[in-house]
């Protein structure tokens, strides 16, 4: 066994380390590694001794780049299963490759697994919505969206694909009222994820903060109905 295959092994064995620890960091109020993982440089160089942090989404997309993208899916499908909240990071990876290898209803069956453990989960509703779309079945991906819409009728990724699915069937007037229906009260939100360090905004819920750095620091803004002025105390 040469010295990268070596590195190669000991990555994947830190790898397994890592994902039977990320559970129960996350739910750690210090939980600032989660989602990271430090792995040996695989260069090909005999003295290299380096490690280098590297998001969960990153190391498998050094495995595709390898053409090992068995371990790739692997890697992302054990982000999904161990930190659920940020699985839709790993939504665009997961259906690109189950496209290249002939398997998408690998990924229809992720996202409707994590529909039925979470129901309150519209990011998958909405990955999986987009999913069908594609696959020309809007009518189906429209449902989706409207059960996504419920959980968070405030996401403009969400209208945004209803808008995109109602083009596809030519805007039949019943989806459309109902569209109006569930939409009444809604408020555009483009940027609620806001990290907790240094208060950069962000449209989605990223392990790392571009601006500051520090890792799993980003929190979901949620928009509360406005307070009667009645109801104010003085």
């Amino acid at each position: 066994m040469d010295d990268r295959q070596r590195r190669i092994g000991e990555n994947e064995v830190i790898f397994r380390e890592v994902n039977e620890r990320i559970a129960e960091i996350t739910h750690r109020l210090s939980s600032d590694e989660a989602g990271r993982l430090e792995v040996l440089c695989e260069c090909s160089r005999p003295d290299c001794v380096g490690r280098i942090d590297v998001s969960a989404e990153e190391y498998g997309d050094v495995r595709v780049a390898e053409g090992n993208e068995r371990d790739a899916a692997t890697i992302w499908e054990r982000l999904v299963d161990v930190a659920s909240d940020r699985a839709y990071l790993a939504f665009d990876r997961l259906e690109s490759l189950a496209r290249r290898i002939g398997n998408p209803e690998r990924f229809t069956k992720l996202c409707r697994r994590l529909i039925e453990e979470n129901a309150q989960d519209w990011r998958a509703r909405l990955a999986l919505s987009r999913h069908l779309a594609a696959a020309g079945q809007p009518r189906e991906a429209l449902d989706l969206l409207f059960a996504a819409l419920v959980q968070n009728p405030h996401a403009l990724s969400i209208h945004q694909a209803i808008w995109r699915a109602l083009g596809q069937l030519h805007h039949p007037a019943t989806l459309v009222d109902r569209y109006t229906e569930l939409t009444q009260h809604a408020v555009f939100y483009l940027d609620p994820h806001v990290c907790m360090r240094c208060r950069y905004r962000s449209t989605e819920l990223l392990w790392q903060c571009p601006h500051c750095h520090d890792w799993n620091t980003f929190v979901e803004e949620r928009i509360a109905p406005a307070q009667d002025a009645t109801e104010v105390e003085v």
